[in-house]
């Protein structure tokens, strides 16, 4: 069994890294403490497939990360390149819009600088080799959370994609 991640593992795993350990996204920057979002639902290893993807009323900031796609290609005779596509799903419960897009660039400047400690090189071009391709497009919308009664609320929803690059020689390791 090989030692390294799949690809695709390493991609996923990637964009929380860079999220979780992004000083802007923690609730005290100054350590490295609880992040600004209670509730976060991960596609991970293991997946419930029952698993609800919304946040309750008191879980909110929430974010959620999905695998939407993977459409390889081939770039050279023996190397394929796999962009794998994401969708990123906030929800905040503020009507102030500026409180979701400042989330956005949050998790836009995370995904694209959050490093290791003491490496300069970002989770996600460690992971994958390249930076993510551009993210977008972003989509504010009114959002009704929760079954009919006192436990419904609104909510803003903030979606946006993101797609990550990886190369892969089907043909060797």
């Amino acid at each position: 069994m090989p030692d390294t991640l799949p690809i695709l593992t390493a991609a996923r795993r990637s964009l929380w890294d860079a999220i979780e350990n992004w000083p802007a996204l923690k609730v005290n920057p100054a350590d490295s403490g609880a992040s600004v979002f209670k509730q976060k639902f991960r596609f991970d290893d293991t997946f419930d497939v029952f698993s609800k993807f919304e946040p309750g009323i008191g879980e909110i900031p929430a974010i959620s990360i999905t695998p939407m796609q993977v459409l390889p290609g081939w770039i050279a005779n023996q190397m394929m390149l796999w962009p794998t596509a994401y969708q990123i799903t906030i929800w905040t419960t503020d009507w102030n819009v500026s409180i979701p897009e400042r989330i956005v660039q949050d998790v836009f400047n995370a995904l694209f600088q959050s490093a290791p400690a003491g490496s300069t090189v970002p989770y996600v071009k460690a992971a994958t080799g390249y930076y993510p391709l551009p993210i977008g497009p972003i989509q504010f919308i009114p959002t009704k959370i929760g079954a009919k009664g006192p436990t419904q609320f609104l909510a803003i929803t903030t979606k946006f994609n993101v797609t990550l690059r990886a190369n892969k020689n089907p043909f060797g390791q």
